[in-house]
């Protein structure tokens, strides 16, 4: 009897944590993630979509660093997490799979080295790790610098990869960049992507 009763009190307590976890959502991250959303968007309707697209593609479009390297670290540092994915929206449909892979894998982590607020979800793990290094009495500063350029180098590298592999995948499907974007643009199309 007492195992159900301890079983049914665990149970209880799994939803209030759960109860907990989704108010603290509802009041931390939620608000920050509308009013980054709503600032963007005011931005982007006051310079407009057009103007915005057309400066991203002149810039990403023939750069491999100003895609997978200074756009990613950058909307990371401006928006933070996950607001930082919105700014793909803006490169060519040829390049938003290296893009993403570069904001969603390698970016936060070394931003969180020097500026908590990119991720601050994934803090205690930088956390961790600096404590354990400064308990060997070792700075942690050359470490930060280590880790950032590391991520740097690895960041531009993956996203660039996948950039192929999706290239390669959409030639072996048959899939046409151009009908994909003229289709994201409201073009209209004689016969279907792929």
């Amino acid at each position: 009897m007492d195992f159900l009763v301890a079983a049914g009190e665990s149970f209880i307590k799994l939803i209030n944590t759960g109860g907990e976890t989704l108010v603290g959502m509802i009041t931390g991250i939620l608000p920050a993630a509308l009013i980054a959303l709503t600032i963007m968007n005011t931005i982007i309707a006051l310079v407009g979509q057009d103007r915005i697209e057309g400066l991203a593609q002149r810039l990403a479009g023939k750069q491999i660093l100003v895609r997978y390297l200074f756009l990613p670290y950058l909307s990371a540092f401006f928006f933070s997490n996950p607001t930082a994915f919105l700014m793909g929206r803006f490169l060519p449909e040829r390049y938003k799979p290296g893009y993403y892979e570069a904001v969603n894998c390698s970016t936060m982590a070394p931003l969180m080295c020097f500026f908590p607020h990119v991720n601050p979800a994934e803090l205690y793990a930088w956390l961790g790790v600096a404590d354990g290094v400064m308990k060997l009495g070792l700075p942690i500063g050359p470490l930060a610098v280590s880790v950032f350029f590391l991520a740097m180098f690895t960041t531009t590298l993956k996203a660039f990869v996948v950039e192929k592999i999706a290239h390669a995948l959409a030639r072996k499907k048959g899939l046409d960049w151009g009908k994909l974007e003229a289709r994201k643009l409201g073009q209209p199309m004689e016969e279907p992507l792929l």
